[in-house]
């Protein structure tokens, strides 16, 4: 379903992911677009119903995959423990968001492309994740670390790794997933991104914040779909787990 859209003239279609449903209608050269569903009831921008909608004549339209617009604070049963020298490895699934973009027939990479809508396939609530001012926004999504990953349209698959360079024992009790800086990739018919290292150096709670590059993915055969929302080095440091204990004190 992702990719460049083509019309007759008149001509329906209907898309529905999770809890989101959309009704694109041609008819005499625009559009008419519908939207409905839970995630979109208090999404900021968006308008339920029907949207009458007008692109360039030069312009297509494609609908993209794309990961949240905020980090993912993830939310595990039990509190996690990784021992020093120690690493896990996970496939965390989340919920994708849906974007129908006008393109330029002849794109290039670089050309203007404007989105017409944003939106996700399942209502998320947002959290503050950190104390004060040092804190950031994002969405709280409850994590399954023992669940059977079963696919389904609406959920890409973060591989995940946590990596404990510290000295001292990592317990946590939330994780802060910068999601905003992953590509979306095709592997097996199914959606993921590049594979995400985070490295707890115990110093100042920081964290090593790794991206797999393009290259490595498609060594394993992983077409890009989607590209990142948000810009990113292929390290960064950042704080990415929080104990709440920590929060009481």
């Amino acid at each position: 379903m992702w990719g460049p859209l083509s019309f007759e003239d008149p001509e329906e279609v209907a898309f529905t992911l999770s809890d989101l449903e959309i009704r694109i209608v041609y008819r005499d050269g625009s559009y008419r677009i519908h939207l409905d569903g839970g995630p979109i009831k208090n999404q900021a921008g968006v308008l339920p119903g029907w949207n009458e909608m007008h692109i360039a004549q030069s312009a297509g339209l494609t609908l993209e995959p794309a990961t949240p617009d905020l980090p993912i604070v993830l939310r595990p049963q039990e509190p996690i423990a990784v021992a020093p020298g120690a690493d896990i490895s996970y496939r965390v699934q989340l919920p994708l968001w849906v974007r129908l973009v006008s393109v330029p027939r002849e794109y290039r990479r670089g050309s203007d492309t404007f989105p017409l809508f944003d939106v996700p396939t399942v209502a998320l609530k947002r959290t503050w994740f950190g104390s004060g001012e040092t804190g950031e926004i994002g969405y709280s999504w409850k994590f399954l670390p023992r669940s059977k990953e079963r696919y389904q349209r609406h959920l890409f698959t973060v591989p995940l790794t946590i990596r404990n360079s510290s000295q001292s024992v990592l317990w946590f009790e939330r994780l802060l997933l910068r999601v905003v800086h992953l590509d979306l990739y095709r592997v097996n018919r199914q959606i993921e991104t590049n594979h995400v290292t985070v490295a707890f150096k115990g110093s100042e709670q920081l964290s090593q914040v790794s991206f797999e590059p393009s290259s490595s993915t498609a060594q394993r055969g992983a077409k890009l779909i989607a590209e990142r929302r948000e810009p990113a080095s292929q390290d960064i440091i950042r704080r990415s787990f929080l104990w709440l204990r920590d929060l009481a004190t």
